[in-house]
């Protein structure tokens, strides 16, 4: 390698580790469709009769086996989204279980599907619920439930189609031009979301499921003004392939489809006692 070619690698990596460390997020954040307040009548709720499960952030490893490609999925228990749901139930780790009695084939039937979607990192949540022997569900902890709320963020454990908007080739073309501009047009990206409340009743049959697909879109480079910082300017996140994500950002995006889903469940809720 001549001096020239050293030079343009040394140069060109250079810009690269600048521009990755230096590059600020502005998201366009989508307001919520529907309000609470819009709504003409509703049903008395009993928060401590509601139990809510889930509703945890979570963080994703890229794995590569071959030709197929996965991001595990780990449940994050420091980080919590309860936006307006935290009006409507309680957490079901903050439910005082008055002992223990029998396991349905529908309650076996709940930590299955619950652990599907999360993993064994999900057997923590399962445990505030049931009694496990041997990572087997023998007994059911709460009573006087009425309903399970399962909150959930994202895709399941083996599918992932965030940045795979248009089929990547806006993000790649966006990301290149960036680089040859020196950063001076924006690289444009999309954070794929998939948010979902499974409402089950005290026997564990699913009662209402509604889920909100979407991509939340957003620019990247060092010139813009970042609007993804809470107000001591943290940007504490999660690596999401290739980009931070804050806690600040998913909260907002999370926050908009938690309204649309709590108004869902009212009006669903409303409709049970006409």
């Amino acid at each position: 390698m001549n001096n020239l070619n050293r030079f343009i690698f040394r140069f060109s990596l250079l810009v690269t580790i600048f521009f990755t460390v230096s590059c600020n997020l502005h998201f366009f954040y989508k307001e919520p469709v529907r309000n609470l307040s819009d709504m003409s009548s509703k049903p008395r709720i009993d928060k401590s009769k509601i139990a809510l499960v889930g509703f945890y952030d979570f963080y994703t490893e890229y794995k590569r086996y071959g030709k197929i490609e996965s991001y595990p999925y780990t449940v994050s228990y420091y980080t919590r989204f309860l936006d307006h749901f935290d009006k409507i139930g309680t957490p079901a780790d903050d439910i005082k279980s008055e002992g223990n009695t029998n396991i349905t084939q529908n309650g076996k039937d709940f930590v299955q599907e619950y652990l599907k979607f999360t993993g064994p990192t999900g057997m923590r949540e399962m445990e505030n619920i049931f009694v496990f022997e041997n990572e087997i569900p023998v007994a059911l902890k709460l009573r006087n439930i009425e309903y399970f709320i399962v909150g959930s963020f994202a895709p399941q454990v083996s599918i992932n189609k965030r940045n795979h908007y248009m089929g990547g080739i806006g993000q790649l073309l966006t990301t290149l031009v960036n680089f040859v501009s020196l950063g001076l047009i924006p690289m444009w990206q999309d954070y794929y979301t998939e948010n979902r409340i499974q409402v089950y009743d005290k026997n564990f049959n699913l009662v209402f499921d509604k889920s909100i697909t979407k991509n939340t879109h957003f620019l990247a480079t060092w010139w813009l003004t970042p609007n993804d910082l809470d107000t001591k300017k943290g940007s504490e996140g999660r690596n999401d392939r290739s980009k931070m994500i804050s806690k600040h950002a998913r909260k907002i995006i999370y926050g908009a489809d938690l309204q649309d889903l709590a108004v869902d469940f009212m009006e669903w809720q409303a409709s049970q006692v006409k």
